[in-house]
């Protein structure tokens, strides 16, 4: 009857030793997905922010153009200072808009690779078959 005790026990303690590892692999998982997502949040974030501030400048460069169109003022258009710096802070907005399109990019892919790395741990099932 000891012997059954014992070996009864040691199933026990086998079993919540799995399930507190189990539950640190989880903990740790939610803990980078929580930050990846925080990561990816600030991204879009970003993304969302110079595009509009690109239709600023797009709006800049309209109210610019009408405003020499209807002074009759087409010669000057094509002079314009203001126009060509309206128009270089759209090619700033567009090269920082890619990279940060980039790096988001880059950040779902590495999820990705972990999704799979992530393949490779035992089921459930698996655990519980080598305790019978």
């Amino acid at each position: 009857m000891t012997q059954k005790w014992d070996e009864i026990k040691k199933k026990v303690s086998d079993i919540a030793s799995q399930a507190a590892s189990k539950a640190g692999e989880l903990t740790r998982d939610a803990a980078e997905k929580a930050e990846e997502v925080t990561k990816l949040g600030k991204i879009k974030l970003d993304l969302f922010q110079l595009k509009k501030d690109k239709d600023k400048q797009f709006q800049k460069i309209g109210s610019k153009i009408y405003t020499l169109l209807n002074d009759g003022k087409f010669d000057i258009l094509l002079e314009e200072s203001d126009i060509s710096t309206f128009i270089d802070k759209v090619k700033e907005i567009d090269i920082e808009l890619k990279t940060k399109e980039e790096k988001y990019q880059k950040i779902k892919g590495e999820h990705s690779v972990k999704k799979e790395e992530a393949s490779d741990i035992p089921e459930e099932e698996n655990i519980n078959s080598k305790n019978e």
